[in-house]
Parts: structure tokens; sequence; C-alpha cells
């Protein structure tokens, strides 16, 4: 008991050390602080190999810690993101969940995280000349933008000034789903990373299906209809800003069935012959041409032609 005891005392004092080692080149080294997405992984592999309340003392030591090691309140996302993503995905990942129900549930997690992390942070620190919320943050940068375009006198000035008001609007509307897509990547960089770790140290945990097998569960899809319904119903009744919520809604929708149509043109790829790399290096390139709209259709014809036959597949079986 004592060996077990001593054991798991040492591991946790390793993983505040690397996370102190994070905070400090992620604070020193400018082009390095894209680190701080990797701060809930030492969490969750304390979660993993022992259990809730490890994890949280490890937590609550990395906190302390972090206040002494850093010059800035980085650390501070502990408490509001890192620490709630690594709690999720350690508790789904013993429960032996699927990285779909990891993904969906840990997102969500991080992006509440997130916009209490700005409200928090922005009340306590406010930018002078600025109101303590985000929009008002986002609202301040474009006035100060525009105050520029305005001094440097150019030939489409009042053009410019009119996009930039219209990509104002856009970000107030669809500010929510901003913040789940922003959650859902910061929640795969860790889920990815995890596993490539966990590979490393031979800790088990559920395998996920290949990337090219990734289909939207039905239940997920069916959730969101509902709420769009609902959405139209009290839309019709004047009840709330119908705009805004339809709005995040087919952001949501666009963005799941870009995934899945990425996942479907990958599997495509690899079927065809094509290397990883490969297949990964096309796909880049149609981002890069801006074709993601063509990936979003065919994540949703496949959602329902079942084109990789899985939908056959899982009930064969």
């Amino acid at each position: 008991m004592q060996k077990t005891s001593t054991r798991t005392i040492v591991e946790a004092g390793l993983m505040v050390a690397v996370f102190s080692v994070i905070c400090l080149i992620s604070n020193y080294v400018p082009f390095l602080s894209m680190l701080v997405l990797i701060f809930p992984i030492p969490f969750i592999i304390m979660y993993v190999r022992h259990n809730a309340a490890v994890m949280i003392m490890t937590l609550a030591v990395s906190s302390v810690v972090g206040s002494m090691v850093t010059q800035n309140f980085i650390w501070i996302i502990l408490l509001f993101i890192s620490g709630p993503m690594a709690f999720s995905i350690g508790f789904l990942m013993k429960r032996k969940s699927s990285t779909t129900m990891i993904m969906l549930v840990t997102s969500m997690v991080a992006a509440l995280g997130t916009t209490l992390f700005f409200q928090v942070a922005l009340k306590f620190f406010p930018v002078p000349g600025s109101p303590s919320t985000v929009m008002g943050l986002f609202q301040t940068i474009f006035d100060q933008s525009g105050e520029m375009i305005k001094a440097m006198n150019l030939p489409n000035t009042d053009k410019m000034l009119a996009s930039q008001a219209a990509a104002m609007e856009l970000m107030r509307i669809a500010m929510p789903a901003l913040f789940v897509m922003s959650g859902f990547i910061f929640t795969l960089v860790n889920v990815l990373v995890t596993y490539k770790i966990f590979d490393r140290l031979r800790i088990p945990y559920q395998k996920p299906q290949p990337f090219s097998e990734f289909f939207i569960p039905n239940e997920m899809m069916l959730g969101i209809t509902v709420v769009f319904s609902l959405v139209l119903g009290v839309g019709l009744l004047k009840i709330l800003d119908v705009q805004m919520v339809f709005v995040n809604i087919i952001s949501l929708f666009i963005y799941l069935f870009t995934i899945q149509g990425v996942a479907t043109a990958y599997g495509w790829l690899l079927q065809k012959g094509y290397k990883k790399g490969m297949a990964v290096g096309l796909l880049v390139m149609i981002f890069v041409f801006n074709l993601t709209y063509g990936l979003a259709l065919l994540g949703w014809l496949d959602l329902l032609f079942d084109f990789r036959k899985i939908r056959k597949r899982k009930t064969e079986e």
C-alpha cells in the first residue's frame, strides 16, 4: 500500500513538473505559446492511471506552481478549460466510451469553459476602453481597425468599413458556433496527442475506429434536427432571436457534415490506393482552395445514401 501511494505521489509530482515546463516554454518562447493547447494531457494521464481525486490534487498543485513560474495569467486556463476537459476525457476513457462520444461531450465542455474563462478574465483584467464582455472586446478591436482604415484614406474606405461592419455582425450572431468549433479543435488536439502518449506508455484505452469510417451518429443528427425544428417554432412565436439561433445551428450542421465529408473523401482515397500522406495532402489542398462546402455536401449525401456502407455493415453485425 505504501509503495503504491509513493508511486502515485511521484507520478503526480512528475506531471506537475511537466506542466511547469510547458508553462515556461509557452511563456518565454513566443512561437511555442500554442503549447497551451496540450495543458490537459498531464491530468488526463493521472485520471486514467489512477482516479479523479489524484487528478484534482495534481491540478490544484499545478495551479499553484503555475502561478509562481509564469509572469502572466495563462495558468488560470487550468481552472476553467484544461481541468474540466481533462476530467471529461479521463472519465469517458475510463468508461471505455467511443471517441465520438469523447469528442462530443468534451467539445461542449471546452466551449463552455472558454466562454467562462474570457468572461472572468475580462471582468478582473479588463482591456482599457473596452466593455468587460467578449463581444465588447471584439467590438473595440473592430472599431480601432475602422479608425485605422479611415486614417489611411484609401479609395475604397466606405466599402471596407461596410465589409467590416458585416463581419462584426456575423461574429455577433455566430459566436456560440465559433466557440463550439474552437472547443472541438481543442479537444481533437488533446485526444490525438493523448492516444499517442498512451501508445508509447502502453496504457490501455479504447482504441478509436479509423477516421475513414467516421459516421455521425443518428442520435446526434436527430437531436440537432429536433432543436432546429423547435427554434423555427419559437421563432414564429417571436420568443427569441431566431436569426442568431438559426445561424448557429446551420453552422454546426455544416461543421458536422464537413467532418463526415472529409472522412468519406479520405476513405475513398485510401480505397483507390493512395498512401495516407498523399490522401491527407489532397484534403489539405481542398481546404487551401476553399472547397470545404463541397466536402460538407459530400458528408450530407453520405449521411443520406451511406456511400461507404457503414450503416449496412452495422446492421448485418
